[in-house]
């Protein structure tokens, strides 16, 4: 345990985590497990702890043979859902193999809380794929699980509600299915249902502060290119980064560059190409408008957050 959010979830709540009977109580709780119910709502993590800790108590080994789990399963969907969108197998197998481990992402799989990034990026990419497989086969189980994984990756962490975003736009401009919506409707009425009983629950439960500010987003735009360069530099990577000039100015640097050659490239994959770009900002956007309240005297940003959104480059 690194005694920052690992011990305050776990340590101190370790009597609500060991009783499955609290599984209901999940729902009922903020990611602390809290009175106030003042931080975020990601009931799917709280239950993931309960089973770790009754395979090893307040010790942390389980936790984190736990975190190492999900990010290898991840990579295994990861492999898959690249190929079933086009890519060639030995691609997708570099690629996934890269991904599984690239440095930026230690901090989600090697701290413990960062389980909430593995498991939206888990659920959110399982979701992805049997969307495309229903589209293919029409078989309705496809549809079924479909639902669930989005809401189990929604309520690991927030940031899946755009899931559905991406879903359109690969639907629409990669598949070349623009503004048809017959493929689409089935998965319109599951989608706002479980993003309407997210946030039913989570104001309910909760007493959410207004976090959600357009200075906060202005703030946190360094996020992206800095995201974007450690992707290529992952250099000087830290659990408690600042702003770096140096990768803000590399992030814009690469990301100039990397649209000039799509402008310039003849690829039938251009398509796809941008699809990932859109994968990558519309992950990372929502996260913007809210500011760390240790910003500028610990740390700016958490580099654990990158976990999803990178999945798209």
């Amino acid at each position: 345990f690194t005694k920052l959010d690992d011990t305050t979830i776990i340590t101190n709540n370790i009597g609500f985590l060991s009783d499955f009977r609290n599984i209901p109580k999940a729902f009922e709780k903020d990611n602390f497990i809290s009175k106030e119910g003042k931080s975020y709502y990601r009931p799917v993590q709280t239950i993931s702890f309960m089973v770790d800790s009754h395979i090893s108590g307040e010790m942390p080994q389980a936790y984190h043979f736990s975190n190492l789990l999900y990010h290898i399963l991840t990579v295994i969907c990861l492999f898959f859902l690249l190929m079933i969108i086009g890519i060639n197998k030995n691609i997708s197998f570099f690629l996934a193999l890269l991904f599984s481990v690239h440095p930026l992402f230690t901090d989600a799989i090697a701290w413990i809380v960062g389980r909430g990034d593995i498991l939206a990026g888990l659920f959110g990419t399982i979701a992805f794929i049997l969307f495309l497989k229903y589209n293919d086969t029409k078989k309705k189980i496809y549809f079924y699980l479909h639902s669930v994984s989005f809401a189990l990756a929604l309520f690991s962490k927030e940031i899946s509600a755009v899931l559905p975003l991406v879903i359109i736009f690969y639907f629409w401009f990669v598949k070349k299915n623009k503004y048809k919506i017959g493929g689409l409707i089935p998965f319109i009425f599951p989608w706002v249902l479980i993003v309407l009983c997210f946030f039913y629950l989570r104001n309910r439960f909760l007493n959410p502060q207004n976090i959600l500010t357009i200075d906060s987003f202005i703030k946190n735009l360094p996020q992206i290119p800095i995201y974007f360069a450690k992707l290529f530099l992952p250099f000087d990577l830290s659990p408690m980064p600042i702003f770096s000039i140096l990768y803000i100015i590399a992030g814009i640097v690469f990301f100039v560059f990397l649209c000039v050659y799509i402008l310039k490239l003849k690829s039938k994959n251009i398509d796809l190409i941008v699809f990932g770009l859109i994968w990558f900002l519309v992950f990372i956007l929502p996260g913007m408008f809210i500011r760390l309240p240790l910003g500028k005297n610990h740390f700016e940003y958490l580099e654990c957050r990158s976990y999803l959104p990178s999945i798209g480059i």
